[in-house]
């Protein structure tokens, strides 16, 4: 199997009321059936900023320009098979990922969310209905370093 390395940004996006953004990756995509935080491959010549604006934008259809944005100082690494959507290919994908938490001023309900590219099924969660869900490995771990779930 063919390793493919990518650098990902992702934002832990949360409501004014303390809910955070969570979903799926569409078939083929990294960490099936677990949930995760939207992003996706930084382009060339792209800053890790301007990334994270245009994925969410492209993911969940949030312009989060006017949102607290702050990039966490950990970059996570990962890996996980993920099939290519061209050739159809299953690859090793190992990544480096650069989040952020971008804190919005909406509630959670005023937020509207478009599914366009590679992410879906998001949902607005409490800590309370993540306790026993499966979460994506890198995304729970700095779910738990923000506070939001306890260790």
């Amino acid at each position: 199997m063919r390793t493919v390395h990518r650098k990902i940004v992702g934002a832990f996006i949360f409501s004014r009321d303390g809910k955070i953004l969570l979903g799926h990756n569409k078939k083929g995509g990294t960490y099936q059936g677990m949930l995760v935080i939207p992003g996706g491959g930084i382009e060339e010549g792209e800053t890790e900023l301007e990334a994270v604006k245009r994925e969410m934008r492209e993911e969940v259809g949030i312009d989060i320009s006017d949102a607290s944005i702050r990039q966490l100082e950990d970059i996570a690494t990962g890996e996980s098979e993920k099939t290519l959507k061209d050739t159809n290919e299953v690859v090793l994908m190992k990544m480096n990922f650069y989040d952020f938490e971008v804190k919005l001023h909406e509630e959670a309900k005023a937020v509207s969310l478009t599914f366009d590219d590679d992410f879906g099924d998001a949902q607005w969660y409490t800590a309370a209905a993540l306790q026993n869900a499966p979460i994506g490995p890198n995304t729970k771990l700095t779910l738990q370093k923000l506070g939001f779930l306890q260790v």
